[in-house]
């Protein structure tokens, strides 16, 4: 793909795409929930705490990643999983999980977790994913990708149809997204031809390379090569199709209001909801659903709303009998851990749900990339990860997460055999020896109980390995969303800050652009990505050749850090515990609620 550099109202549009895309991820983040999901109603939380709210074939292309990570985990006990899945097939006749309120019912007009809740209980793309997390086929009946996978076209099955008995075909993909471009809602991909064009210059979303030549036929094009496209299909809400027989002619907001009640809610996919109220939403089978891939082993399944899934009040209903799987957050682990029939029953799911600290290169002496290492390798990864998190994350040294191709377990952005003493070496290097005339710098936290231990254990790492000090500024996530992503002034906004990052899908191709460089880095105020690198990266996230794409993104991972344009420092992890009699798992948020149609009994 083709790179040249946007002028400054395009810089600004890219820009403001990409911070509305940042929001979606911010929703889907243990530390923001419902805030970013207010914020990102305003651009157009799952924590520790929280109680119960009161208002077909599997396809044969490049796009499947092993995701598996067996015996890669920190928490001893625990069985270890880099996939949503793993039921068992028998059948269960109901399943009862915790969940969050959400933003909407219908995809593509929210991004936060009550959201994918719905949308992989109650809705169905082109594609899903199996009992191991692998895309399979779902609304299409085949995939066929041309030579250099720059057209891919997706023929659908015979008789889709809405849960109401209305057919669907091919143009109602097409429909769909059209209608949800005016809103401000789609995002990309920017690999999609003419994406770019009509986000960003007007253009007319007729000339976008989406097409549908007869109702049984998607066509995408791509400005490159895309392997990873099942995935990317599986987990985007964007490309979910939606009963363009009720929100063609209508306001969408008087349909999505009038969807809320069950008897007016329409879908498409394995569940329909059949209750709705403030503390619980219910789904049984749809009798009408008439597409391939997982059809849910449940008969019926019982969400919870509590303000957040990942809380000591969901563990505790749990315990109490109400839950029977539960995803457990870090004040409550040690509690799963000191019962050896708890721990017998509990997942370590591993995903791409990045923590790091985004370093203010404007500022001296953090432009020195020596004094940026210092920082880097100052940091015991492996104490923070196994003892400040109780095991519930996994040391990061780059920006390639298990499951992506080119990660290796083993790699260190800067390898030496004593951190530490690099750390003090590199300081003193330059100009700082034990600390001496630095200055004292600011680090932003939003708030979040689980980042702020995060935070100020690496204060105190850094004051320890370095001799520096560190004031840690506490913001709600409101207030650090406009000082650290929108600063009025980009020089000054404040020294470091932590940086979480949920990637949409997993793969690199995810992770990498919206990160670093889509519409200019999200932290684009920060760090510029030379051209060269640019290049390179793009070239790895779209090579064909699997082999050959592992090679190129770990040597362009290994460029990055070079760099540290961002510190990475671990990967957070769901832990989740499940009732005797019950198999399977499911990451609590993103593309990873698919597991939810494979919990099945034991």
């Amino acid at each position: 793909m083709g790179n040249t550099a946007p002028d400054d109202g395009l810089l600004a549009l890219q820009a403001a795409v990409t911070r509305r895309r940042f929001l979606q991820r911010l929703a889907m983040t243990s530390a923001f929930g419902a805030a970013s999901a207010a914020l990102l109603a305003n651009c157009s939380s799952d924590g520790d705490e929280g109680a119960p709210s009161t208002g077909a074939a599997s396809t044969d292309g490049a796009g499947a990643a092993t995701t598996s990570v067996e015996g890669s985990g920190t928490l001893e006990g625990f069985r270890v999983v880099g996939f949503s899945g793993g039921g068992t097939g028998k059948p269960l006749a109901e399943l009862r999980i915790a969940t969050q309120a959400p933003g909407a019912i219908v995809p593509g007009f929210a991004f936060d977790p009550g959201e994918t809740v719905v949308r992989r209980l109650a809705w169905n793309s082109l594609v899903a994913l199996d009992n191991e997390g692998n895309p399979v086929l779902a609304d299409a009946e085949s995939y066929t990708p041309n030579a250099d996978l720059t057209e891919h076209v997706f023929t659908l099955r015979d008789g889709l149809q809405w849960s109401d008995g209305t057919p669907y075909d091919a143009q109602t993909y097409i429909d769909s997204l059209l209608y949800r471009l005016p809103l401000g809602g789609i995002f990309g991909p920017s690999w999609l031809v003419g994406m770019n064009d009509v986000l960003f210059n007007g253009a007319d979303p007729s000339t976008l390379g989406y097409e549908a030549p007869d109702p049984k036929t998607l066509i995408f094009r791509s400005t490159a090569p895309v392997p990873f496209i099942e995935r990317f299909l599986a987990s985007n809400g964007d490309f979910f199709p939606i009963p363009m027989h009720l929100f063609a002619d209508a306001d969408s907001s008087e349909v999505l209001a009038s969807m809320s009640d069950p008897a007016n809610f329409v879908c498409n996919g394995p569940y329909v909801i059949t209750e709705n109220s403030p503390g619980s939403i219910v789904y049984e089978r749809n009798p009408r659903f008439s597409s391939g891939g997982p059809a849910g082993v449940a008969d019926r399944v019982v969400t919870t709303v509590f303000d957040a899934m990942r809380s000591s009040q969901s563990f505790n209903a749990f315990r109490s009998g109400e839950l029977d799987v539960v995803t457990v957050g870090a004040n409550d682990i040690p509690s799963v851990q000191a019962d050896a029939d708890l721990s017998a029953r509990t997942t370590q799911i591993v995903w791409p749900n990045y923590n790091m600290v985004v370093v203010n290169h404007n500022r001296e002496p953090l432009g020195d990339p020596r004094v940026r290492t210092a920082l880097h390798l100052a940091i015991d990864r492996k104490v923070l990860a196994e003892s400040v998190l109780s095991g519930s994350a996994l040391p990061m040294e780059g920006l390639l997460s298990p499951g992506y191709e080119g990660y290796d377990p083993d790699f260190r952005a800067v390898d030496v055999a004593d951190p530490a003493a690099e750390a003090q070496r590199l300081l003193a290097e330059a100009g700082f020896p034990g600390g001496e005339g630095f200055p004292e710098l600011t680090y932003i936290t939003q708030g979040d109980a689980s980042f702020d231990l995060i935070s100020q254990t690496l204060i105190g790492m850094w004051n320890d390995v370095l001799g520096i000090t560190v004031k840690l500024q506490r913001l709600d996530p409101a207030s650090w969303f406009s000082a650290v992503i929108t600063p009025e002034d980009v020089a000054e906004w404040g020294d470091l800050a932590d940086a979480p990052w949920p990637a949409a899908f997993r793969d690199p191709a995810d992770t990498f652009p919206d990160l670093l460089y889509f519409g200019g880095v999200v932290y684009h105020h920060n760090w510029t990505m030379p051209d060269d690198l640019l290049a390179r990266c793009e070239a790895a996230l779209y090579e064909v050749d699997p082999v050959v794409r592992a090679s190129a993104l770990a040597e362009v991972n290994a460029a990055i850090m070079k760099e540290l344009p961002i510190i990475p420092v671990t990967l957070l992890n769901d832990i989740q515990v499940r009732r005797e009699g019950i198999a399977g798992q499911f990451a609590a948020y993103g593309s990873e609620f698919y597991g939810l149609r494979h919990v099945s009994a034991e």
